[in-house]
């Protein structure tokens, strides 16, 4: 990756994004979500420019100020860490809660652009461009400075992994889901680079040797990275249907289903194998083959169903009350809570029909762990795959009830 593209990309992408969805935000006055988020496009792109080798000795040779321009760089670049956390604040909240929350972040903003001012004002004056990263050993002002603006971005960087990755689940459409994982991805960027810049800075100023060469250029790959990451994934949900993103969304979540299924499907085969079109192949070969996803899904689905149903006259009821003493014990939500039913219940019928033991208690119904339609199905088979899979939740089941089949023939003894 050449100098040039490490400081000309970015800008260029971060103008090119506001440029475009500046139509967007006009048509939404309204609304402060979309005014944040291009608030948060300008002033990262403000940002970058600043930063812009050429025009940085630019802005000091004009102003007499040296240094000017990292001041206002970084400036901007925390009004951007602000914005961008209001505008997920009102994706992830309701209009008042989101309203609250950037107003106390910007609180927190004002006295740290108000810290970095004076910390500027400090530091000595010299000649020319100043890197702060690298005079921060010797000088306790910009040392302090560039903490003061760490501690900022990396708050910022944190709450745009978090707060995307929680919206992301929820998002109604695949692009912004999609968009929504690539700006927490964008969010872990940050925080790297935050990592990075403050054990760099400290290692200076402790004066020992920073085991990263060339800490600079990595500084700036991340930043390329971090911007495209960012940029990217906010805009997505406007490009994204027209490259497709819908589609392979659509493909890569059946193949994660098909994967995430096959513990469930390969244990119920065993137990009853007519219940199969073809049998299983092995786990390997199965995430290997890509082709039909669709078709092998909504079979195996069906498969489930039917092993579900070829186990029922060995499903003891008694399993209930255990299962739901653990879900009780784990304090489960509504959702995961018949999952773990339903596992507990398909473990215990898988062994006593392959003991030949037909359930001599009173008969008990499986828990429908999904909702509506297939994709409903899968989602609540997914659930139950989970806590299968889990082989110490199997184990308590069982050695539970084992306690109880010998505790019966005790007593009738």
């Amino acid at each position: 990756m050449t100098a040039a593209a490490l400081f000309y990309g970015p800008p260029v992408v971060a103008w090119a994004a506001a440029a475009y969805k500046l139509p967007a935000v006009r048509r939404k006055r309204a609304d402060p979500g979309p005014r944040f988020y291009w608030l948060t496009l300008t002033t990262l792109a403000l940002a970058l420019t600043l930063l812009v080798p050429s025009i940085y000795v630019s802005i000091d040779h004009v102003t007499g100020v040296s240094n000017l321009a990292r001041l206002l760089g970084d400036g901007f670049a925390l009004v951007t860490a602000w914005s961008v956390q209001a505008f997920l604040a009102y994706l992830n909240f309701p209009a008042h809660q989101a309203k609250a929350t950037a107003r106390r972040l910007a609180y927190l903003l004002l006295p740290t652009l108000i810290a970095l001012s004076v910390f500027f004002a400090w530091v000595p004056v010299e000649e020319g461009a100043l890197s702060f990263v690298q005079r921060s050993g010797d000088i306790p002002s910009i040392l302090a400075y560039r903490l003061v603006f760490l501690g900022f971005l990396g708050l910022a960087a944190f709450n745009v992994m978090r707060f995307s990755w929680h919206y992301a689940k929820v998002a109604p459409r695949p692009s912004l889901r999609v968009g929504l994982r690539l700006d927490a991805l964008g969010g872990v960027v940050g925080l790297l680079f935050v990592t990075h810049e403050g054990l760099f800075v400290l290692s200076r100023a402790a004066g020992s040797a920073y085991p990263i060469p060339q800490p600079v250029t990595v500084s700036g790959i991340l930043i390329v990275f971090g911007v495209l990451l960012t940029v990217g994934g906010s805009t997505m949900p406007a490009w994204g249907p027209r490259v497709g993103v819908p589609w392979l969304y659509q493909r890569f979540s059946a193949y994660r289903s098909l994967a995430r299924l096959y513990p469930l499907w390969l244990a119920l085969y065993r137990a009853t194998p007519e219940i199969a079109l073809l049998p299983p192949p092995n786990r390997l070969v199965d995430m290997l083959t890509v082709r039909d996803v669709n078709f092998r899904l909504y079979r195996r689905v069906i498969e489930i169903r039917d092993g579900r149903l070829a186990l029922r006259p060995y499903v003891d009821s008694r399993v209930e009350g255990i299962a739901r003493e653990f879900s009780d014990d784990a304090g489960l939500s509504d959702e995961e809570r018949p999952a773990l039913l339903d596992a507990a219940m398909l473990t215990a019928a898988i062994r006593r029909k392959a003991a030949g033991q037909i359930d001599d208690h009173t008969p008990a119904s499986y828990y429908i762990a999904g909702g509506d339609g297939i994709a409903g199905e899968v989602t609540g088979l997914e659930r139950v795959a989970k806590w299968f899979d889990r082989s110490s939740f199997t184990r308590d089941v069982l050695a539970q009830l084992d306690q109880l089949d010998r505790g019966r023939a005790v007593d009738l003894g």
